[in-house]
């Protein structure tokens, strides 16, 4: 087994085949604060972010701020932190990909019957005039 800077994990990383320098950092030192809609894990009602806090406790921890690293393990409440804000990339990854592909579709129509004729001049499907922009 070979130490940190030259072992398999971080040369995935930096060749670029998988993960990124962010993913070694959340195994080797610490996942940090998490965060869901671009603001900290908010308190509920109760002063609480989650029943196993006291109410309106001020640690990081109650914060969402997650001290431990994948390689030494997480405490529970950090592993719930983390899978919240988890889901909520994966709810946007997926809301963007439906809505550029929407986009992309629609350009596509747009443009299908449009080419390049022989003369460098932008055409419609029927050739008959060239397409002035």
């Amino acid at each position: 087994m070979k130490r940190f800077p030259a072992n398999a994990m971080q040369s995935m990383a930096l060749s670029g085949a998988k993960g990124s320098n962010v993913n070694v950092s959340q195994i080797m030192c610490l996942l940090g604060q998490q965060a869901l809609e671009g603001r900290r894990v908010p308190v509920m009602v109760s002063g609480k972010t989650l029943p196993c806090f006291k109410p309106f406790e001020t640690d990081a921890r109650a914060g969402g701020y997650i001290k431990g690293r994948f390689y030494s393990g997480i405490r529970p409440q950090e592993y719930y932190y983390h899978c919240m804000a988890g889901r909520e990339g994966l709810i946007d990854t997926a809301v963007k990909t439906a809505r550029s592909g929407y986009l992309q579709r629609c350009l596509t129509k747009q443009l299908e019957g449009i080419h390049i004729g022989y003369d460098n001049s932008v055409r419609n499907g029927d050739e008959i005039q060239p397409i002035k922009y």
